[in-house]
């Protein structure tokens, strides 16, 4: 193979790459649009979930963090009914964790795909895809962006995922940054389970909105900016 079929090649295992990563994300969209989250899913199924759980406990705990953690993987919207579920079935804090691990593993799996798909574009390039000085920033600071953007949740889920391999992220600081930032809505989302279950076993009305309504988006906002004061802070002693 000469040099110029090496750099043909090379353009267009690029240009599949990108066009990889365009078809992902526009399948992403499209899988959120055409399934929105049904309440009924759950509420139909409640009982034979608890009763299967209480037979064969170790077989459910293993088939729903398989499910959870391909539902992370693909994006599929359900996975917030599975978090409920697992409020739902789960004591605290054991709930908690299992929701943020699951949730960690789903996102270390699309991490791993994402950049082995951006993998060409950063072999052998002398031009990043990010501005130099946007980059020197973020690799100083990245635990805090990491952990501040986990927790305000104010972008997707996914998108996040896609933003660290962009900027090759060490995995382990990928992973715990992850499991931590994940924390706090898991716990929200294992205590909507609670009252969840309360609902079915009382034939109650139940809505996310009494869980994830305004004052939990705030808190958890507020939460992000704290964690990103820090690099605020360097930034104005570095210029005194």
């Amino acid at each position: 193979m000469n040099l110029l079929d090496f750099k043909h090649h090379k353009k267009f295992a690029t240009f599949l790459a990108g066009l990889f990563v365009v078809i992902l994300v526009l399948g992403i969209i499209w899988l959120n649009f055409q399934n929105p989250i049904k309440m009924e899913k759950l509420r139909s199924d409640f009982s034979s979930l608890i009763q299967y759980e209480s037979l064969h406990p170790f077989l459910f705990t293993l088939l729903l963090s398989g499910v959870y953690i391909v539902s992370i993987l693909f994006v599929i919207p359900d996975s917030t009914l599975i978090s409920l579920l697992s409020g739902t079935i789960y004591p605290l804090p054991f709930a908690v964790i299992f929701i943020s691990l699951c949730e960690t593993i789903g996102a270390v799996a699309y991490f791993l795909v994402i950049k082995f798909a951006l993998k060409i574009y950063y072999k052998k390039r002398t031009i990043s895809l990010t501005p130099n000085k946007f980059k020197k920033n973020f690799d100083n600071n990245k635990i805090f962006y990491l952990l501040g953007l986990r927790f305000c949740h104010l972008f997707p889920f996914w998108m996040i995922n896609v933003f660290a391999a962009s900027m090759r992220i060490p995995l382990w600081t990928f992973i715990w940054t992850t499991f931590v930032g994940t924390l706090p809505l898991s716990w929200v989302l294992a205590q909507a389970g609670k009252g969840f279950k309360i609902a079915m076993e009382q034939h109650t009305h139940f809505s996310t909105h009494d869980f994830l309504n305004k004052q939990t988006e705030i808190a958890l906002l507020g939460l992000g900016i704290i964690t990103l004061l820090p690099i605020v802070v360097r930034h104005f002693i570095k210029k005194l």
